[in-house]
């Protein structure tokens, strides 16, 4: 149906909406810098996908692919007999014929693959892996444990205080044995008068 050949434009749209009334309710507080990358890196990713949707959905025409089968079918052909007046041996006429056959052939066959990124074949973009790492990335991100960015101190913070719990404590004990001396010399001096 219509629907399902433009769900990403709905989810996009979506995601641009949500963006926005977040934005008016107060629950985004962002700069407009920000906000205009993000708007630019869905935008962008938009367009990539369409860009790739064009190679799998407008094909060349197959005109052009069977003159490229047929050229390649006559260089197949003409190839053994160019390469056998050309060299003199029938080894070298055989390599060479082979490797630049077997080279525009194989090059034929990887653009027919390129022409169509998605699909079943091993080495296609693997398009559903790609979808559910995304959508377990955004569920990762709606968490409501996300939302938050966790409290942390820095550990210089951490060793200064420590530095002056130790220097305040040395403080209070150079004092403390200050006063004890003060006392114990009175005392002395009390015994003396006595």
């Amino acid at each position: 149906s219509s629907e399902q050949d433009h769900e990403v434009e709905l989810i996009i749209l979506w995601i641009q909406r949500l963006v926005v009334e977040g934005l008016s309710d107060g629950r985004l507080n962002v700069a407009p810098a920000i906000l205009t990358r993000v708007f630019q890196a869905v935008s962008q990713g938009s367009a990539h996908l369409h860009a790739m949707g064009k190679n799998s959905i407008f094909t060349y025409p197959s005109s052009y692919a069977q003159l490229i089968t047929c050229t390649l079918l006559f260089y197949t052909i003409i190839t053994p007999l160019v390469a056998g007046l050309a060299f003199d041996t029938s080894h070298w006429s055989g390599c060479a014929t082979f490797l630049s056959v077997f080279v525009l052939w194989s090059l034929n066959y990887i653009a027919v693959e390129i022409e169509r990124p998605p699909g079943a074949d091993s080495e296609d973009l693997p398009m559903l892996q790609i979808a559910v790492d995304y959508n377990s990335a955004l569920l990762m991100l709606l968490d409501d444990s996300a939302q938050a960015a966790p409290v942390v101190e820095p550990f210089l913070t951490s060793v200064e205080a420590d530095a002056d719990d130790v220097h305040n404590a040395a403080h209070v004990e150079a004092e403390h044995s200050s006063r004890e001396l003060v006392v114990s010399s009175e005392e002395s001096e009390a015994d003396g008068l006595a």
